[in-house]
């Protein structure tokens, strides 16, 4: 019988699996504190607060620092307005996401589909710290406008 195009004899050549020394993959690590690095964007999407949180609204942005495969994927946070932000509060959280925009060559006017930007690469200044989950993590310490 075939299944998916290969013969049951196929699909159980052997049982044995020769990686080489798996000891020699190195581990995730991370980059310096202060490094400047190009990032490519992974995964980019809006996401409600936990309700225990509150009622808002992020993008939630993961990147990889291009280049580098042996480093940690890096989270970012950008808070949306909210319903109740004075002024300044939400020009803030909105000259947060207009750098993170211009960085990564995202229209800063208009309606944006998160989906069309992932894989767009933009500079950043990154931060290293240590985070009592996950240990040594970078995240953004400041996009670079391009």
């Amino acid at each position: 019988s075939t299944m998916e195009g290969f013969t049951a004899e196929e699909t159980n050549e052997s049982s044995f699996l020769d990686l080489g020394n798996l000891d020699d993959v190195p581990d995730l690590g991370t980059v310096p504190d202060g490094t400047e690095a190009q990032l490519q964007i992974s995964s980019l999407e809006v996401r409600s607060q936990k309700p225990e949180k509150g009622t808002g609204k992020f993008v939630m942005a993961t990147f990889d620092i291009v280049g580098e495969p042996n480093t940690k994927r890096i989270s970012h946070v950008m808070m949306l307005p909210a319903e109740g932000d004075d002024e300044k509060k939400r020009n803030s959280r909105l000259r947060a996401i207009r750098t993170f925009y211009e960085a990564f060559a995202i229209p800063t006017s208009g309606q944006v589909n998160m989906e069309d930007y992932v894989g767009n690469t933009g500079w950043a200044i990154l931060a290293e710290e240590e985070d009592k989950d996950y240990g040594m993590q970078n995240r953004v310490r400041k996009f670079i406008a391009a």
